[in-house]
């Protein structure tokens, strides 16, 4: 009997005393079955103890993965991008899921099983190599059924640090100027750049780095003023 005392079905017992059915379709949802006997003078018992049978047919659909905050070294928590080659991703999913997370480069990275709230988290056990790694998870919960691959994470692993050059004077600086300007390049795109990334090294003379042109870009024109003295300066970044 199904939990509204709904009949699934009645089957002969063996001779010692086993027996078993297969019932019709139950929809999903949770069930309290019980069954009764009755011998062969027609003495019916009375219904067994219940047995709690949760159907689950529906496939989940998994949200894309995230790279966890302390993972992405960007120009923000969210930009995707990072120096870390063995990042940690996580989300949520159904409580107790188990998450196999993939590279569209590397293949399945492993494996993480989520808590009762579904929040997971997956740390690469190996390195990944620089680059774009779509991430991608498919999740298979307790009741055995596994969704399709999730939206994607676009991941950029950039483990490389940029090649500089520096030139001086520029911007018409000249011997006996008080300010010196020295254009520095980049082979790579580069952020956050500020006056405290650079010191100076000086020989008969004092100056200040004062200012930078730009926070981001592939070149930077880097202002040193206050200069007093004769000798030399050397920018060192």
């Amino acid at each position: 009997y199904d939990s509204n005392n709904e009949p699934l079905g009645s089957t002969p017992s063996h001779i010692c005393g086993a027996w078993g059915i297969t019932s019709s379709a139950l929809v999903d949802g949770t069930h309290s079955l019980t069954a009764k006997a009755t011998d062969r003078a027609g003495n019916v018992s009375v219904a067994s103890a219940p047995l709690v049978v949760v159907i689950d047919t529906v496939v989940a659909t998994s949200a894309a993965p995230d790279l966890a905050d302390g993972s992405d070294t960007g120009t923000s928590n969210s930009d995707n991008l990072t120096t870390d080659t063995t990042p940690t991703f996580g989300g949520t999913v159904e409580p107790n899921s188990k998450v196999t997370v993939s590279s569209s480069v590397v293949g399945v990275l492993g494996n993480a099983t989520a808590n009762g709230s579904g929040v997971w988290s997956y740390t690469a056990g190996t390195a990944l190599a620089s680059g774009v790694h779509n991430i991608s998870i498919v999740e298979e919960d307790v009741a055995g059924n596994t969704s399709a691959a999730s939206a994607l994470l676009e991941l950029t692993i950039d483990s490389t640090a940029p090649e500089i050059s520096t030139n001086a004077p520029a911007s018409g600086s000249t011997a006996g100027d008080a300010s010196v300007v020295f254009e520095v390049n980049f082979n790579d795109t580069v952020h956050n750049i500020s006056a405290n990334d650079f010191t100076l090294t000086t020989v008969g003379t004092v100056g200040t780095v004062s200012a930078v042109s730009v926070t981001s870009g592939s070149s930077v024109n880097v202002t040193v003023s206050s200069l007093t003295g004769d000798g030399t300066i050397r920018l060192d970044h």
